[in-house]
């Protein structure tokens, strides 16, 4: 089920539901997706919010979430937080794993991989199922995010 509060003033057309709904459909879907601000949730749920309200983005110049060292806890597999672009950091990585030609055709090995090791810790998985080193999965992180369409207003969740 997903749930989220009620403001009259926004009325029912929040990006929030969208985002909320993701999860929901997560949870029922994916057993391995279950955990509390999982990167890959959050990562997911921020997209798909993002895609049906492109207006709940960040504003441009908020850009903290480029930071490439924010992205341990991504590739440590630790919880997200909206603050401080955990949100955003976690959608640009699940971008860059869904659409980057490198990335792409590896996203059914890397989520049975998660589900093989009980955990969605990104390092771990960079050569044996992406085949790249840490070092070139950095550099391909920071070139899409610089690539990816800046966002224009602010995130909600």
């Amino acid at each position: 089920i997903a749930t989220s509060s009620w403001e009259a003033e926004l009325g029912s057309l929040r990006p929030v539901y969208a985002h909320e709904y993701v999860h929901s459909l997560l949870h029922r879907s994916c057993a391995l997706l279950d955990g509390d601000n999982d990167w890959v949730q959050e990562g997911l749920a921020t997209r798909y919010q993002l895609r049906a309200h492109p207006e709940a983005a960040p504003p441009a110049d908020q850009t903290a979430w480029m930071d490439v060292g924010g992205l341990q806890i991504i590739l440590d597999g630790g919880s997200v937080e909206n603050r401080n672009g955990g949100y955003m950091r976690a959608w640009s990585v699940v971008g860059l794993l869904l659409e980057h030609p490198r990335y792409a055709p590896h996203r059914q090995a890397l989520l049975r991989a998660f589900a093989e090791s009980g955990s969605n810790a990104l390092e771990p998985q960079l050569g044996p199922v992406l085949g790249v080193d840490r070092e070139t999965f950095l550099a391909d992180w920071q070139a899409w995010t610089r690539s990816q369409a800046a966002p224009t207003s602010g995130a909600a969740d």
